[in-house]
């Protein structure tokens, strides 16, 4: 499993860092060469941007591992974006 944790640290400070997004991506294909994969996408809520918590799931087929885990997490992100998690709503 690949795990990806977004933190924000305030004025670059470690103390007071705070967690706002994780994603967990899980192959589905017992490592093929080409495989499935289930993302499990979670945001933080955000009073400033009066955002509440959201979390999504999505299924990335067909993904060539060797193209390596950059185009994996483009991909589960522009699937995450095609099924309305990431609309902003009014400005994209």
């Amino acid at each position: 499993m690949i795990r990806i944790t977004v933190e924000v640290w305030p004025g670059g400070f470690a103390d007071g860092k705070r967690t706002i997004g994780a994603m967990n991506i899980a192959n589905v294909s017992d490592l093929a060469a080409v495989s499935d994969y289930k993302a499990d996408i979670w945001e933080a809520g955000n009073p400033m941007t009066r955002r509440d918590e959201r979390q999504c799931s999505v299924h990335v087929r067909g993904h060539v591992r060797s193209l390596g885990v950059w185009t994996l997490i483009a991909k589960v992100l522009k699937q995450a974006t095609c099924e309305g998690y990431g609309d902003a709503g009014d400005d994209g």
